[in-house]
C-alpha cells in the first residue's frame, strides 16, 4: 500500500498583504504615545481601507493581536504583593469624617498610619 496524499494549501499573498508594513509602521509609531492618543484597530482598519484595503476588519485585528503579542507589547500578569514587611508600605486613609462637637460642625481627617 502507497501512502495517502496530503493537502498542501499553496502560499499566495492575501489582501492584507501590501498593507502589513503600513500597519507596523502606524503600531510602532503608536507605541510611544500614551495610551489614550494611540488608534485603534478599527482606526487603522479605516486607514488602510482608505488606501485601497479591499479585505475584513478580522484580518486587521487578527494581525494586530499577534504584531503585539510577537513584539513584547503585548498585555503580561504583574504580582503585587499583598503582604508587606513592617516600614516597607504605607497606608493613607483619604476619607473626611463630620462630627459635631460642642454644636459646631468639625471636619475630622485621619492621619496616616504606618
Amino acid at each position: 500500500m502507497g501512502t495517502e496524499p496530503k493537502y498542501q494549501r499553496g502560499s499566495k499573498p492575501g489582501k492584507l498583504s501590501e498593507f502589513k508594513d503600513e500597519l507596523v509602521r502606524a503600531l510602532k509609531a503608536d507605541a510611544h504615545r500614551p495610551r489614550r492618543n494611540r488608534r485603534t484597530a478599527l482606526a487603522l482598519f479605516h486607514t488602510i481601507k482608505a488606501n485601497g484595503y479591499t479585505g475584513g476588519h478580522t484580518a486587521v485585528t487578527d494581525f494586530i493581536r499577534g504584531w503585539y503579542a510577537s513584539s513584547g507589547h503585548a498585555v503580561s500578569r504583574a504580582f503585587v504583593p499583598l503582604q508587606f514587611e513592617p516600614g516597607e508600605a504605607h497606608q493613607f486613609d483619604w476619607s473626611e469624617e463630620h462630627l459635631m462637637i460642642g454644636g459646631v460642625w468639625r471636619m475630622i481627617t485621619p492621619r496616616s498610619t504606618r
